[in-house]
């Protein structure tokens, strides 16, 4: 059962201050953080202007999802007060106050379902932060949904609750888009939510991560996109910087020794790689302090040693936690590729 729709103030900026980050939100989340001029400043820079020099829309995909795209037109965040698409916030999955997500239809058929899977160090963020990103892709067609999952704030809440959640949400939402004949569907997580989508993606099978969800089995997913993603936990302590290898002891919760070191492997994406998994688009920036480009460049290898279609975008003078579907002129390679690897993955 959907709760109401309301509109969301600073929707732009909660996509730059808090999905996308690493850990922009520490502490409980309940509201939108405060808008600082300085985020004001980054809010208005990657906007872009309305008549930027975009190229002209994708030709035939003959080349498949996995192309580098220069130019396109990236869409702008539309306004529900604007008559911009409504977003349905806030709709449970389960009991606790983290177990939400937040959806939209298209008005035409929708080309895919794209679930979006929020940041924050495993430990913070909310689904609500990507509901700018949602009602960019609902704009040009595609059902959107973003999901949260249970914090790794404490003992009980630490890996795989937060990964069995988003399994969970995931599943629920495959079901409704089914309902409405959508079959195609595609996870893009940012930093902590890329690590979620990567472990969905990759271990869809592994039913042992469905935990207390009603609904059991394994997930199958179509394509999966993720940004700055962590995803060799097993070394964490060899070669994260202090901050994240902070984040994954939050998230694991075990001292060092065995536990921690049969958690963390239990957590580390690359070690679910196989023949049968979905195509996956990376995104990173080269000057990432937090969680270090060679992680995805691991990833891009072991999927590409493996036959699975992989595309690795690195993006030389970025750091972390940019923004997803920017239109700045540094991030437009990034979207217009993302934008391609959708617009594919749905047609084919």
């Amino acid at each position: 059962m959907l709760r109401r729709s309301r509109s969301l103030t600073g929707a732009a900026l909660l996509t730059v201050v808090g999905a996308l980050g690493f850990a922009a939100c520490r502490g409980p989340v309940t509201a939108p953080p405060p808008v600082s001029e300085a985020v004001r400043e980054v809010e208005v820079r990657d906007a872009g202007p309305d008549d930027a020099p975009f190229a002209v829309s994708f030709g035939p995909h003959e080349a498949g999802a996995l192309v580098r795209v220069e130019q396109c037109e990236v869409p702008l965040i539309p306004a529900e007060d604007a008559g911009g698409p409504a977003v349905e916030i806030d709709v449970p999955y389960g009991v606790d106050i983290h177990q939400i997500y937040d959806l939209s239809w298209p008005e035409t058929p929708a080309k895919a379902l794209v679930i979006l899977i929020h940041g924050g160090g495993w430990t913070s963020g909310t689904a609500k932060l990507f509901v700018p990103t949602i009602r960019q892709l609902v704009s040009i067609g595609y059902a959107a949904a973003s999901v949260g999952y249970r914090l790794a704030r404490t003992v009980e809440n630490a890996f795989p609750l937060g990964l069995a959640d988003a399994r969970c949400a995931v599943r629920q939402v495959q079901a409704l888009a089914s309902a409405r004949g959508i079959h195609k569907t595609i996870l893009l997580g940012a930093s902590a939510g890329g690590h979620l989508a990567a472990m969905i993606a990759l271990a869809g099978d592994e039913t042992k991560f469905d935990g207390d969800c009603p609904k059991k089995g394994p997930i199958h997913v179509d394509g999966a996109i993720a940004y700055y993603p962590p995803v060799d936990l097993e070394h964490a302590r060899d070669h994260y910087p202090p901050k994240m290898q902070q984040a994954v002891d939050e998230l694991l919760r075990e001292d060092a020794g065995a536990a921690w070191l049969e958690k963390a492997k239990a957590a580390t994406p690359l070690h679910y790689v196989d023949a049968g998994d979905p195509p996956m688009l990376i995104v990173h920036g080269g000057a990432d302090p937090i969680v270090p480009i060679e992680d995805s460049r691991a990833l891009d290898r072991a999927l590409r040693d493996a036959h699975v279609p992989s595309l690795l975008i690195e993006l030389p003078e970025e750091k972390h936690g940019f923004f997803v579907l920017g239109r700045r002129d540094g991030l437009r390679t990034a979207s217009c590729t993302v934008l391609h690897f959708l617009e594919t993955t749905a047609s084919n």
